[in-house]
């Protein structure tokens, strides 16, 4: 039976270890390689860009050659009334022919086609020939203007898209970072609860052995209890939080689902060396540093863009005018082959020029395209306003912000190394009872707190210059992990 008992246990234990999941120490390294895998947000920003990629690749799809046949059969038992009025009753017909229309407001076309007939009076009557044909806009889209405005709006909103798909991915790329350093933080709080805990269990047992020996009363011990209770509370507070986090980064790094995530070892001290010295170079520059955007090459192409539509939506209402040519050349005999001898030797040409006008009448396209003009006109001004808007106001806001909180940093550091040295020596003035029990848990839980506060601090720190880099992606600094 014991042997049994051992061997179950030894299978359990075996099987926890198989079924533990694997275990991932967490660092910005890593976070850059579970990001290069394209997750689920980098896919639908990706095939977002794609969506307007698509409007490119369709513009030029217009101009694309174009292949297009056709073949037709009649038999007809259909009788004539007299000898002067023949009647069909058999005919065939084939055609192939090319269609390419052209970025100058042209297009031309090619033809062969053959067509075979038996009426009352003729018996296989054979026509082949060929042709060619051209399209000429003479007001619309004279010279391709209209054409070429079409193709450069698609592309230069092309280009925007993938210049907003990097913006947007780096943006990704930031979320994920600052959840990272909110766990860093995360286990910086645990790291001083559990030192403090320690520290109040610790103190407890010397309550309860002093009030043995009875120095100490039940109120003491009853304080010190309080505390124990309280820091437990926090502790599982911040491991709630912790584990938010930590959902929230399986949500948007999927790879990490089934993965227990642990941070692998970091340096705080060197973080915020990091940190003063990127806050110096942003100070470094009184206005926004256009270099280090991508938005203003964003408002250039808006402005290209606005440009395009702008001739686009000119012609919306205007006179339409075309020249159209066509040049046939034909041979005719009773079969197919004598057909195509007569259109070698002795081909016989047609050539056909004409004009094509259409006008709107009426004032519904004129109304249409001013309404268009004043939307397109409203939309581009707003994309602009937006995009500089965000270049000034994060660099201006994030120097005055980042110099607050580094002074409140800086405060309460001070303030934390006064508490410190505040609490030795309150330690030493209770073992020689000279200041009350509730007194030191009060000291102890204003370092504690100080100590919080300045974690927040300097979290907050870092999630405002990340921030500041998802506008600034390519700021020269090492805390920027955009380059």
């Amino acid at each position: 039976m014991k042997n049994l008992i051992i061997l179950l246990t030894f299978f359990l234990l075996a099987l926890v270890a198989v079924q533990a999941a694997p275990v991932i120490k967490l660092n910005e390294t890593i976070i850059d390689k579970l990001i290069e895998e394209s997750p689920p947000s980098v896919e639908n920003i990706e095939a977002s860009f794609l969506g307007v990629d698509a409007g490119r690749t369709k513009a030029k799809d217009i101009y694309a050659p174009t292949l297009s046949a056709s073949a037709n059969v009649l038999d007809s038992d259909e009788k004539s009334l007299n000898t002067f009025m023949p009647t069909t009753t058999k005919y065939k017909n084939m055609m192939v022919a090319i269609n390419k229309p052209l970025k100058y407001g042209a297009a031309l076309g090619g033809k062969v086609f053959t067509e075979k007939s038996t009426s009352t009076q003729l018996s296989n009557a054979t026509t082949t020939g060929y042709g060619v044909s051209l399209s000429l806009d003479l007001y619309k889209d004279i010279f391709g203007r209209a054409s070429r405005a079409n193709l450069d709006l698609a592309n230069t909103a092309s280009r925007r898209a993938n210049l907003e798909k990097e913006i947007q991915i780096a943006g990704f790329k930031n979320n994920i970072r600052k959840l990272y350093w909110a766990l860093v933080a995360n286990e910086e709080a645990l790291k001083i609860t559990k030192t403090l805990l320690a520290s109040s269990e610790k103190q407890l047992k010397d309550a309860k052995r002093r009030f043995k020996s009875g120095v100490a009363d039940r109120g003491e011990i009853a304080r010190y209890n309080s505390q124990i209770s309280s820091r437990k509370a926090g502790l599982i507070s911040i491991r709630w939080e912790k584990s938010q986090l930590q959902q929230q980064l399986k949500l948007l790094l999927p790879k990490l689902a089934e993965s227990e995530i642990e941070l692998a070892p970091y340096n705080i001290d060197r973080t915020v060396g990091t940190v003063l010295a990127c806050s110096a170079v942003i100070k470094k520059f009184e206005s926004a540093p256009m270099d280090f955007t991508k938005y203003d090459e964003v408002v250039d192409f808006l402005n290209n863009e606005e440009q395009s539509q702008r001739k686009l939506t000119k012609t919306y209402d205007s006179v339409d005018l075309k020249l159209v040519g066509e040049y046939e050349s034909t041979g005719k005999a009773f079969n197919q082959s004598d057909s195509l001898d007569d259109l070698s030797d002795d081909g016989r040409s047609t050539v056909s020029v004409g004009l094509q006008f259409s006008m709107p009448l009426g004032t519904t396209k004129k109304d249409s395209r001013q309404v268009q003009e004043e939307i397109n006109k409203r939309m581009y001004s707003s994309k602009r306003k937006q995009a500089l808007g965000q270049v000034k106001a994060y660099h201006t806001q994030t120097i005055k912000s980042v110099a607050l909180l580094n002074e409140i940093v800086f405060n309460q550091k001070e303030n934390t190394k006064h508490l410190k040295e505040s609490l030795r020596v309150s330690k030493r003035k209770y073992s020689q009872a000279r200041i009350s029990a509730q007194q030191l848990v009060q000291e102890q839980d204003a370092y504690l707190q100080s100590n919080l506060d300045e974690i927040s601090t300097k979290l907050a720190v870092i999630n405002l210059l990340i921030d500041y880099f998802n506008v600034f992606t390519d700021t020269p600094c090492a805390l920027n992990r955009n380059l």
